[in-house]
């Protein structure tokens, strides 16, 4: 799935892409929103943010960039630099997401 992703973007294109963290799913957080992480007959696969990181490098794209909130992983990717300012405009942009 990564991989067709990939080589549907244009060369400096831009992955931007949201899921569940592994990381999440603990015994401590609350039953129904780790059953909603998890998405049972949805997603083939959780990955960390680390993980995913690694994946997204494997397949080509060498810049990589990934966020968690929560439950969440945000992830940008692509095979060119990421802007320097990145961190903070992703900030910005999640918290749009999540309110």
């Amino acid at each position: 799935a990564y991989t067709a992703m990939v080589d549907s973007l244009a060369p400096g294109g831009l992955l931007l892409l949201t899921t569940p963290d592994a990381a999440f799913i603990q015994p401590e957080h609350d039953p129904a929103t780790v059953l909603a992480q998890l998405s049972p007959g949805f997603h083939r696969f959780l990955l960390t943010a680390d993980t995913l990181r690694r994946l997204l490098q494997q397949t080509g794209l060498a810049h990589v960039a990934v966020l968690t909130r929560g439950e969440r992983l945000f992830a940008w990717a692509s095979d060119l630099p990421l802007p320097e300012d990145l961190p903070a405009r992703l900030e910005q942009a999640v918290g749009k997401v999540l309110t």
